[in-house]
């Protein structure tokens, strides 16, 4: 007997899971066949925060893809903190010699670091935070109440008293807050391969970050869409955000493209 048809949510969730496959292997392999022995701590602390956060991302997209939308919280948020720490370190290398020394030091905690670069509100940080610390709004992702009906009453409880249901499991994918928490994930990617002009790699390699960059954003594209399609007729609220998140793509594409257009112009001025 053959299984039941995939939900629409379930067919959008794949999309979106590919999509970020893909873009993920176009940044790791970026990483793994240009990278060099750089120069200083701040070069080789990008290296690693890189290799970390693909890694992270990677994470994410399972858990998430599996409706373990908290836990993918958790394991993305440090993904956001560690690409500040990138640009950070890029406009302030001596920063990253204090980072290496390995202790605790507060101009390295998550808000000092923003405040450093003149990071404003991020809303998909903000959902971040208050997905993956234990906070309320993880209890309003993962429970319900459902009013008992009159067979299932004791003698002793009134039939409308509800009864509170947890999932301990993963969410169901056809929930609005799940479908749009699959694309956290590439959310953050993008922003990963913003943050690849940072990384040591062969020069040759290092003047096609910004393609590299286009493409990426290109290839999530599409899963956005998908998960777009789903949302629309589930939650108005909930498409409203998925379309915020889209339009950050689409900025990040066509900055990509300009940036593409000064690169090829530097390159044609040095002669390689």
């Amino acid at each position: 007997m053959e299984g039941a048809s995939p939900s629409a949510s379930e067919v959008a969730v794949g999309e979106m899971e590919n999509r970020f496959r893909d873009a993920a292997d176009r940044a790791e392999r970026f990483l793994t066949e240009g990278l060099v022995a750089g120069r200083g701590s701040a070069q080789a602390a990008t290296a690693h925060l890189l290799a970390r956060s693909l890694a992270d991302l990677r994470s994410g997209q399972y858990l998430v893809g599996n409706g373990f939308v908290l836990q993918m919280a958790s394991v993305v948020r440090p993904a956001l903190e560690s690409l500040n720490l990138i640009e950070l370190f890029a406009r302030n290398p001596e920063a990253a010699d204090r980072w290496t020394r390995g202790r605790n030091i507060p101009e390295f905690r998550p808000a000092r670091v923003r405040d450093a670069l003149g990071i404003g509100a991020d809303e998909v940080y903000s959902w971040l935070s208050e997905a993956s610390h234990p906070r309320f709004a993880g209890f309003q992702m993962t429970a319900y109440q459902a009013v008992r009906e009159d067979g299932e009453a004791g003698a002793d409880r009134a039939p409308d008293i509800p009864r509170l249901h947890l999932f301990i499991g993963g969410l169901p994918l056809e929930l609005p807050i799940v479908l749009n928490a699959v694309t956290m994930p590439s959310n953050v990617l993008c922003q990963l391969g913003l943050q690849l002009s940072h990384c040591p790699v062969r020069r040759e390699l290092a003047w096609t970050w910004a393609t590299v960059a286009r493409e990426m954003a290109e290839t999530v594209r599409p899963g956005y869409e998908a998960i777009g399609r789903v949302l629309v007729d589930q939650s108005p609220d909930s498409a409203e955000l998925n379309a915020s998140l889209l339009a950050q793509i689409d900025g990040a594409i066509e900055a990509m493209r300009e940036m593409e257009q000064i690169m090829d112009e530097e390159r044609e001025r040095v002669g390689e």
